[in-house]
């Protein structure tokens, strides 16, 4: 399978929305959980989902969407075929790594459960937002290439 701009796009909007279904799923269970064995009021736990969406929303639009144009500018600056090596930067693949390695870490720390479930969905939510905009553009770069 040759690996277009369209195609690599769109592998990359696949990871970022895996990652994001993830930490959300986890977030809201980690609510669940803080729920179920009331820890906190009823009122404090909406707040803070309520506030762990919006921060997620404000860093997705402001933050991951320019980590995302510069992810598309890194695929479609590569001549086509693409290599499957070469659809990621290597700074991004390190970043990757380091975040992945923080959230392992977070689990081990003593932190109470309604902080790592406002992490895991402001985290979830940002990165859904940066899913979005990729497939947006994928889809939109697939209708501007028909039409040539």
């Amino acid at each position: 399978m040759k690996l277009t701009y369209v195609r690599g796009i769109f592998i990359s909007a696949i990871v970022w929305g895996a990652i994001s279904l993830r930490l959300i799923s986890k977030g809201i269970s980690f609510f669940a959980e803080v729920q179920s064995a009331q820890l906190e009021s009823m009122n404090m736990i909406n707040l803070a989902i309520a506030l762990s969406l919006f921060v997620g929303l404000m860093k997705g639009r402001w933050i991951l969407r320019k980590s995302a144009d510069r992810i598309i500018a890194s695929i479609v600056s590569k001549e086509e075929p693409l290599a499957w090596r070469s659809l990621f930067p290597r700074s991004f693949l390190m970043v990757m790594m380091l975040m992945m390695s923080l959230g392992i870490a977070v689990g081990h720390l003593p932190i109470p459960l309604i902080l790592r479930a406002s992490i895991d969905l402001t985290v979830g939510t940002a990165l859904m937002i940066g899913f979005m905009h990729l497939v947006k553009k994928g889809v939109m770069m697939a209708i501007a290439l028909k039409n040539i």
